[in-house]
């Protein structure tokens, strides 16, 4: 009976001794494991954060407010100096009028104009040679140019005439002429002479004072 009882409960003693431990060594381990866990965790937070390098600051160079200020003086200085440097006449079409075409450009030569550099028309001192160049005429309205290869298209509200102070050997004699000139194209296409400003000129006494000095 001892026996048979022993025989049956022996194994799971056995078992039971066996389990306890297995469990007795994986606590150890896990344990073990935590600690090592624990330790890492420690030595990252106890460690410095590296810092960051801060970006490179832009190659480009920015102008400053004053720097912005003397190249906006400098640019508006250089543009008046160089249209100081011309006379300028402006024939402006009657409104709802704009010279056209074929007619335009026959006026044009009839006057005395050549087509010439940079699709403009000249008027030079020797129409034969086509030496000393005293003025020019553009059209008013940007690029300025005549595109005699399709003539019949072109319109333009107006004529620009300019004459370069410092190239010609008379200033005030070859503003005269150009002067002339103007007016015989202002009587046969029409409109009105105005300055560079757009407002109608009615005393050359102030192109004259201005130009005295060129003579």
């Amino acid at each position: 009976m001892d026996i048979d009882y022993l025989l049956i409960i022996l194994p799971s003693i056995i078992f039971l001794g066996v389990f306890g431990l297995i469990l007795i060594i994986w606590h150890g381990n896990f344990r073990s494991k935590k600690e090592k866990i624990h330790l890492n965790t420690d030595h990252l937070i106890t460690q410095p954060p590296s810092k960051t390098e801060p970006l490179t600051s832009r190659l480009e160079p920015t102008l400053t407010k004053s720097s912005q200020e003397e190249n906006t003086n400098h640019t508006n200085t250089s543009t008046q100096h160089d249209i100081d440097n011309y006379i300028i006449l402006q024939l402006m079409a009657p409104t709802q009028r704009p010279y056209r075409g074929y007619e335009l450009i026959q006026t044009l030569t009839s006057a005395g104009f050549h087509y010439g550099k940079m699709n403009i028309f000249h008027f030079y001192a020797d129409p034969i040679n086509k030496t000393e160049l005293l003025f020019s005429l553009a059209s008013a309205i940007e690029p300025g140019t005549f595109d005699l290869d399709n003539t019949g298209e072109i319109v333009c509200p107006g004529l620009c005439l300019f004459m370069s102070i410092h190239k010609v050997k008379s200033a005030l004699t070859a503003f005269d002429v150009m002067w002339d000139t103007a007016q015989i194209l202002a009587q046969d296409l029409g409109g009105t002479l105005c300055d560079r400003q757009l407002l109608p000129i009615d005393d050359l006494t102030r192109y004259h004072s201005q130009l005295h000095a060129y003579a």
